[in-house]
């Protein structure tokens, strides 16, 4: 497991500042582990189907960044990851809850595969007219912070 070199603050009761990062929240991590050494089953508690759905209406782009979040939990140093989410999470497609369980199975397989996969199986015949739009409609619906 890599180690990461970052200054963290002192813990203080009631002041708490969110690591704004994937990198201090690694280095957080990493102290945690090291002052607790004998847990083992550490695993990501992820947002990615909490605020994402609104924010990308097709879940299209926001599956393709889950599947390689996922891809990494292992280099993380986790185990696993549990999933916070709204429920309507397969309006208009299931493709993001299938990607995320196809990634957990198969940290190697890329999400363009896991994508076709899906969506010819849903779609049948048309699923390549659907997959663009799908695409398209994840790409100007993209919130941008």
């Amino acid at each position: 497991m890599k180690r990461i070199n970052m200054d963290l603050p002192e813990f203080k009761r009631n002041d708490i500042n969110w690591p704004m990062s994937a990198a201090e929240n690694l280095a957080f991590l990493r102290r945690w582990q090291d002052t607790q050494p004998s847990i083992h089953g550490y695993m990501e508690f992820g947002y990615h189907f909490y605020w994402r759905r609104y924010k990308d209406y097709t879940f299209y782009n926001s599956a393709r960044i889950l599947c390689e979040d996922v891809s990494y939990l292992e280099k993380a140093g986790l185990e696993g990851m549990i999933s916070c989410q709204a429920t309507r999470e397969y309006f208009p497609t299931g493709l993001g809850l299938y990607s995320y369980a196809e990634t957990l199975w198969d940290k190697d397989k890329e999400f363009d595969e896991i994508a076709n996969e899906y969506l010819e199986a849903s779609f049948g015949e048309g699923w390549q007219f659907v997959k663009k739009y799908l695409q398209t409609l994840s790409e100007v619906s993209e919130y941008q912070e």
